[in-house]
């Protein structure tokens, strides 16, 4: 069994693997200097002290607030680590690939933002295990399939999917009383 990373050693990955050298280089011209998308990425300072994160009373990461930011590359499945994490936002960024299956481990995540990407593929039916999921932005995208049967536990407020020329929920009753109890966007299977 591989042993969780620490929310620090995920964050410096996240960090790595998402090109955070150059977070927000292409809004510079808009809103001046850049450090400030990454400052205190990297450092000794405590995680609650890094640009848009917010952490616990205990140092634990609760909040990841990187939407508009910059990322470029594949979102890493160790953020399933973040057992902690409530609330992650990456909209508006240029993330690639799948969405990892670990981010169906969140278990206490809240909501998730994942919007105006260019994610690919199926949406992981783990994310049906995110049983405090109460807000979920996959739009504009281009994932597709369907989405999974295991959506119908999650007591989600709304839901989003348009924008995703692949994507659909699929037209059964089960689908069509789950999508009923809550505000959603985004096309039917025919």
């Amino acid at each position: 069994m591989t042993v969780p990373l620490t929310d620090r050693e995920v964050l410096e990955l996240l960090y790595e693997e998402l090109d955070g050298d150059n977070w927000g280089d292409e809004l510079v011209g808009e809103v001046g200097e850049d450090w400030w998308f990454s400052e205190n990425w990297l450092t000794d300072k405590p995680l609650d002290e890094w640009y848009r994160v917010s952490t616990d009373a205990d140092g634990r990461v609760v909040r990841l607030e990187l939407s508009y930011n910059g990322l470029t590359g594949e979102i890493p499945p160790e953020l399933g680590d973040l057992s902690d994490l409530l609330s992650l936002e990456l909209s508006y960024n240029s993330l690639t690939g799948e969405v990892p299956p670990e981010l169906g481990d969140l278990s206490n995540l809240r909501h998730l933002y994942l919007s105006d990407n260019s994610l690919t593929g199926e949406i992981p039916p783990e994310l049906g295990n995110l049983s405090n999921l109460e807000d979920l932005d996959l739009s504009y995208n281009s994932l597709t399939g369907e989405i999974p049967p295991d959506f119908l536990d999650l007591s989600l407020r709304w839901f989003y999917w348009d924008g995703n020329e692949g994507l659909c929920a699929p037209s059964t009753s089960e689908f069509d009383d789950w999508l009923d109890r809550r505000s959603w966007r985004g096309p039917r299977c025919k």
